[in-house]
C-alpha cells in the first residue's frame, strides 16, 4: 500500500469520496423535480458531512478496541516512537495487520506519525485516555460488542497472520453494495467516457467484458446497460454474491450479463 504518508491522503479521499455521493443525491434530487433551492442543498450537505462522521467513526470502533484488548496502545505508550515492525515484534502479533492498523489510527488522529524516522506513537496526553480502565474509550469498546459481530474474527487475524473469509462477512457484503450501487449507477458512465480507448473498446459489437469481484452485480448490469453490444460476464469467489447478481440481472431484464463462481 505504499508509504504511510500515502496512505494518509485516504481520508482526503473517504472525504472525496462523500462528497461524490452528496453529488449524486442532488441529481438524484432534481431529477425528482423536488427543487433546488441552495438552504435545501444546505441542508442536504451538512446531512451528508454527519453521515460521513457516523460512518468513520463506526468502522474506527473495532480498531480502537483492538488497540485495547491487545495491548497495543500500552506498548505504545510504554516503548515510545516505534515502527509498525518494531510493534508487531514487541505485542507478537502479525506484521501486516500492525501496519494498516497504524495508518488507519494515524489518518484519523489517534496517534501520530514522524515521516523521518518512520515510527508511530501517542501524543503527550491523549496516551491516559487510551491506556485508562475507565472513561470514554472503554466505554466505547463495551458498546461495539453489541454492534461488530465479526470482531472476533478480526482479532484472531491479527494474532494469528490469517485472513477472513469474505462469505463470513454477510453483512460487509451489503453494506460495500449499498455504497457503491449509487457510484455505478451515476457515475461510471462518465468515467467510461472519459477513456476514448476503453469506450471504444466495450462499445464493439462482440466484445467480452469480465466485471471481476463482482459483488451484489450493481457495477455487472450497468455495465451492461452501458454496453448493449458486448458480452459483460461477473465475476466473484463468493456463491452468494454471484446468486445476488443473477437475480439483479434477470429483474434488470438483461440479456447480455451473466455471472460464475470463480477464483
Amino acid at each position: 500500500r505504499g508509504s504511510c504518508s500515502n496512505n494518509l491522503s485516504h481520508r482526503r479521499n473517504h472525504s472525496r469520496y462523500f462528497h461524490c455521493l452528496w453529488h449524486i443525491t442532488k441529481h438524484q434530487k432534481m431529477r425528482a423535480n423536488i427543487g433546488e433551492k441552495e438552504e435545501e442543498f444546505s441542508a442536504l450537505e451538512t446531512f451528508q458531512e454527519k453521515m460521513k462522521d457516523i460512518v468513520t467513526g463506526t468502522l474506527l470502533l473495532s480498531s480502537i478496541r483492538l488497540g485495547k484488548e491487545l495491548g497495543l496502545f500500552e506498548s505504545m505508550v510504554r516503548i515510545g516512537p516505534a515502527t509498525s515492525t518494531d510493534l508487531a515484534e514487541i505485542t507478537g502479533l502479525s506484521k501486516r495487520y500492525i501496519h494498516e492498523w497504524c495508518i488507519q489510527l494515524t489518518a484519523n488522529g489517534v496517534i501520530e506519525y514522524n515521516a523521518e524516522s518512520d515510527q508511530f506513537f501517542v501524543p503527550l496526553g491523549i496516551d491516559k485516555v487510551l491506556t485508562s480502565e475507565f472513561g470514554i474509550v472503554p466505554m466505547m469498546c463495551c458498546l461495539s460488542e453489541n454492534h461488530t459481530p465479526q470482531y472476533k474474527m478480526l482479532k484472531n487475524a491479527f494474532n494469528e497472520d490469517t485472513g477472513i473469509y469474505w462469505g463470513d462477512m454477510v453483512a460487509a457484503a451489503k453494506c460495500a453494495n449499498a455504497f457503491f450501487k449509487p457510484v455505478y449507477e451515476n457515475m461510471l458512465q462518465t468515467w467510461i467516457e472519459s477513456e476514448p480507448t476503453l469506450r471504444q473498446a466495450m462499445s464493439k459489437e462482440g466484445a467480452h467484458i469480465a466485471d471481476i469481484g463482482c459483488g451484489f452485480g450493481a457495477s455487472t448490469c450497468r455495465l451492461a446497460s452501458l454496453s448493449p453490444n458486448a458480452r459483460v460476464l461477473g465475476v466473484d469467489f463468493h456463491p452468494e454474491s454471484v446468486e445476488k447478481t443473477m437475480e439483479l440481472i434477470f429483474s434488470s431484464n438483461l440479456n447480455n450479463a451473466s455471472a460464475i463462481v470463480a477464483n
